[in-house]
């Protein structure tokens, strides 16, 4: 009973993807905001949509259990969660740092934090069309400005987009991962993975999304790898609710930033949020929190 109540939600998500991205694509495909509009209303929170469809009695324990948590239980979640995407943040530096030395710069571009880069960067982010005065800075020093957007996009992860990532997490790490009745457990959460990743399909066909240049095919196969390697996370770090899952969810998509701004000449298969990179860092912090989590339990 429970795998049909899987499928059925499943592809009820399935189709609002389908539907939200050919209405895109339809309506105004250049159009951002019509973009936001439907992806944050439809698209993202389709997982939410099937689950008060088809197992309502779920929202209502999950939102019980988060009334219900202390005040200073949630204050600890969030600050473990913080060091969570702050960890996976620099263990990302880390690895561009050694994989610039090893690989052609004009396959993982190079990282810097030079004042003059981080403006050129910022020039490719914005309209043609938008004329910005050249600056004069005072030095060439740009960590300043990384470590404040760290500081913005960890404030909103938490308190914006976490609300939106709840929206997935109560699906894909909550309903959707009690109802698919498979005993193992690494089968089952391979299989939630590879079917959110596939999830992100439509959008990555019809725009290129977070892969813009890169063939769809390839584009599909990396979101794939990077939810997969995600969700091993996600679900590592939740208890009993989707709270710290929906912290780290939200702060991961409040990042972009980080990677476009300080990485010059970078390459979709490597670098941004659902690179190469990011993906290998992900699983790097799985392990080792997993790790952790064994030794406390040894202990």
């Amino acid at each position: 009973m429970s795998r049909n109540i899987f499928l059925k939600q499943y592809l009820f998500c399935i189709a609002i993807a389908i539907v939200s991205t050919l209405s895109i694509y339809n309506l105004d495909k250049s159009s951002t905001t019509l973009f936001y509009v439907f992806v944050l209303l439809f698209y993202m929170p389709s997982p939410l949509y099937a689950t008060i469809i088809f197992e309502k009695g779920f929202i209502k324990s999950q939102i019980f259990q988060i009334k219900t948590t202390p005040l200073k239980k949630i204050i600890r979640i969030s600050i473990t969660t913080i060091s969570i995407f702050w960890l996976l943040i620099f263990l990302n530096y880390i690895l561009f740092y050694v994989l610039e030395t090893v690989l052609p710069k004009n396959i993982i571009g190079f990282v810097s934090f030079d004042n003059e880069n981080i403006y050129k960067n910022l020039l490719n982010l914005i309209s043609s069309e938008i004329s910005l005065p050249q600056p004069q800075f005072k030095n060439s020093n740009g960590v300043p400005l990384f470590l404040i957007l760290l500081l913005v996009s960890t404030f909103a992860g938490c308190f914006f987009n976490s609300i939106f990532a709840f929206t997935e997490e109560v699906g894909w790490r909550g309903s959707f991962l009690k109802n698919i009745n498979i005993k193992s457990n690494i089968l089952k959460h391979t299989i939630i993975g590879t079917l959110w990743g596939v999830w992100h399909s439509p959008l990555i066909l019809a725009f290129g999304y977070n892969y813009p240049h890169l063939k769809p095919i390839y584009g599909m196969l990396m979101m794939i790898g990077f939810c997969l390697s995600l969700h091993f996370l996600l679900i590592t770090i939740n208890d009993n609710t989707v709270i710290k899952s929906s912290v780290l969810h939200g702060c991961i998509n409040a990042s972009p930033v980080l990677y476009i701004l300080f990485h010059t000449n970078y390459n979709d298969a490597f670098s941004l949020v659902c690179g190469v990179i990011p993906t290998t860092s992900i699983f790097i912090i799985y392990l080792f929190i997993k790790s952790l989590n064994r030794w406390k339990i040894l202990k």
